[in-house]
């Protein structure tokens, strides 16, 4: 027999929603804000309720507080995680919105089977979903290393850090080029902003890699279209174009133009779109790291949270150590 609480049982069937911004973050990269409605929505309202339930049975209005308080810490984090720039948007609206719909260890009974199997700190949910995450997350560098090692591809530092992709492959790939710099791997340009630029253009890349000295030339960009945001899934076909704005001779590639038109494209300077654009017009490969999308580790964090509890607990418990 199954036992679970009516409000666990709600929690767990927005879970299908997290699924499906996984399944996007893999696919796109982007998420639209609307999933995250229901997750603040509808568990703000079960944790308010749980929150003043909890005034009846504790004498400290700290202690009653204490979920509040752990709530606001890990929305905190990932907030501040997204201002570093170690995840996007998307990433740190997860985090936030699980924290708010799991403030509590949510306990599932088959049988004699109690779940999760191992106990949260300080018997938070969303802290045994986030450093779940990190665990998984830790693992994906690894897998990079032995594709890399099966494609023969063993330059160092790349090799564990990016992976080696042909340029004319470069269009339908997420992630930024990476050059070494004296033995030091530098990130480099954001591939899409690089699809902002071919689209802002009118152009591609494959025009752009059989005509690398036109479109060095400023004076070539006659006409502009919209930069969209540069994610892969967009059709440019019917985009109404505009008049080219004035660009300075000096405007290698019309890179400083770019920017100027659109703002700042995903953290893109002048010189890393030219840099960019040089190494792939003069490269037939290039490395590229394809970042995490951390929406699959927060999602296969929170299964593993519901079954197995804190895998690092888990971990540490079996050599002893906790």
């Amino acid at each position: 027999m199954i036992l679970i609480s009516f409000a666990d049982t709600v929690r767990l069937s927005l879970l299908a929603l997290l699924a499906v911004a996984a399944y996007r973050d893999i696919q796109t990269r982007r998420v639209p804000d609307y999933v995250w409605f229901p997750f603040l929505t509808v568990g703000g309202a079960i944790f308010g309720y749980e929150l003043v339930q909890r005034f009846s049975y504790f004498t400290s209005p700290w202690m009653a507080l204490l979920p509040l308080g752990v709530v606001m810490m890990i929305s905190l984090i990932g907030y501040i995680g997204w201002r570093q720039g170690l995840y996007g948007g998307a990433d740190a609206k997860a985090i936030i919105s699980l924290a708010v719909l799991f403030p509590d260890a949510p306990y599932i009974y088959i049988g004699s089977t109690v779940f999760p199997l191992t106990p949260s700190v300080l018997n938070n949910f969303s802290i045994t979903i986030l450093t779940n995450a990190v665990v998984l997350s830790s693992i994906y560098p690894l897998l990079m290393l032995i594709n890399n090692i099966n494609s023969g591809n063993l330059s160092l530092p790349s090799c564990l850090l990016a992976r080696c992709h042909g340029v004319d492959e470069i269009e339908n790939v997420h992630g930024t080029l990476y050059h070494s710099i004296e033995g030091s791997l530098t990130p480099g340009l954001d591939l899409d902003a690089l699809r902002m630029y071919l689209r802002w253009r009118g152009s591609s890349l494959a025009t752009l890699l059989t005509s690398p000295s036109i479109h060095r030339d400023p004076d070539s960009i006659t006409e502009t279209f919209p930069a969209t945001d540069g994610r892969i899934d967009v059709s440019c076909a019917s985009a109404a174009s505009s008049s080219a704005p004035e660009i300075d001779a000096g405007d290698s590639w019309g890179a400083a133009a770019f920017l100027n038109a659109v703002g700042p494209a995903y953290g893109t300077t002048p010189i890393m779109l030219r840099t960019g654009l040089e190494r792939l017009s003069s490269n037939d490969t290039v490395w590229v790291s394809p970042g995490i999308p951390f929406l699959v580790p927060l999602f296969m964090g929170t299964l593993l949270a519901l079954t197995a509890g804190n895998i690092l607990i888990g971990l540490l418990s079996g050599f002893g150590l906790y």
